[in-house]
């Protein structure tokens, strides 16, 4: 799934380069002509995998947007992280589709175990928990 994501980005005219990161940060996505996504050169595997689909996701939800910036309004901070909740979305269900996740939530596996299958973090794990709860609670309607 790393190539297919590497080559996704070729062809959507993104850069991607690898560079020393002060945390918290550990990608960033910078829109432009071209686009370029940063990724920290510390990333474990499964954290590249999610890092990347991520910002990937951010060229998709945000081009032309520049969410680098200062944000003077509360206004402005909703809509970036509308933007961010929409890139992660995006992200964890390119990387953990719907089926193949409730078959391997089914089967008891712990957060870690799930991160592992699925090659991701456990955060991203914990994200798309919290997606189909979401989902689930949507459909079956707030009595359910």
């Amino acid at each position: 799934m790393l190539l297919k994501l590497l080559r996704f980005a070729e062809k959507q005219g993104i850069i991607v380069d690898y560079w020393e990161f002060a945390p918290p940060i550990r990608a960033v996505y910078l829109p432009g002509d071209p686009p370029v996504i940063g990724l920290d050169k510390h990333l474990t595997r499964s954290e590249l995998r999610t890092y990347l689909a991520e910002e990937i996701s951010h060229h998709l939800v945000s081009v032309g947007n520049g969410i680098i910036q200062p944000h003077y309004s509360y206004r402005e901070k909703l809509y970036v992280s509308s933007l961010e909740y929409r890139a992660r979305k995006l992200a964890v269900n390119w990387l953990l589709p719907d089926k193949e996740f409730i078959q391997a939530m089914k089967k008891g596996l712990a957060i870690w175990e799930l991160a592992e299958l699925f090659d991701v973090t456990e955060d991203a794990v914990k994200f798309k928990m919290n997606l189909i709860r979401l989902k689930t609670a949507l459909e079956g309607g707030f009595g359910a």
